[in-house]
């Protein structure tokens, strides 16, 4: 019954109604987005099924779980959290090659002179790497990868292009 489910994610063209468009798309089905304006709402009706699933991040959704307000069924990462361990991947639960992780990161202007930006570079990856941020980062679910302006390039390149795939499979769930 191809469009009788609905995922719910916290906006259109959100990391969460990214990660539901790649499953539907690696598993072949169709599944009605419902995008919230806020994420508790979005849990509310999770709760009492008037959305079928959600994906969103381990942040918002684990003290949900643990409190058993909703069931928490598989991470997104291509490895299990060390917050949940108990959770496997959607990759072990029989769709391999499934992976999404949202992530962070800083830019500036692209005229910003090199010696500018590698100097932020520099000070950013120093300040992720004290123990107390990392624990803080560790807390929320977070693992920080920082690295050089030019790599942060490649990757944010890198997911253009995948995430355009993604977006031509399903072009009218991307629109408001």
């Amino acid at each position: 019954r191809p469009g009788a489910l609905d995922y719910a994610s916290s906006a259109i063209g959100g990391a969460p109604h990214f990660a539901g468009a790649l499953f539907c798309m690696m598993a072949g089905i169709t599944m009605r987005h419902r995008p919230y304006a806020q994420t508790r709402v979005l849990y509310d009706d999770l709760a009492v099924g008037r959305v079928a699933l959600t994906f969103n991040n381990i942040m918002s959704a684990l003290p949900l779980i643990e409190a058993g307000e909703v069931l928490g069924l598989a991470v997104t990462s291509a490895q299990r959290s060390p917050r949940a361990p108990g959770l496997p991947t959607v990759a072990e639960c029989g769709f391999a090659g499934y992976e999404f992780e949202n992530w962070l990161g800083i830019v500036a202007p692209p005229d910003t002179p090199a010696t500018i930006a590698t100097g932020l570079g520099d000070a950013i990856a120093h300040t992720v790497d004290s123990s107390d941020v990392r624990a803080l980062l560790a807390e929320q679910g977070m693992q920080p990868t920082p690295g050089t302006p030019a790599q942060f390039a490649l990757h944010i390149a890198a997911e253009v292009t995948r995430w355009s795939r993604v977006v031509a499979s399903d072009r009218g769930a991307f629109s408001a």
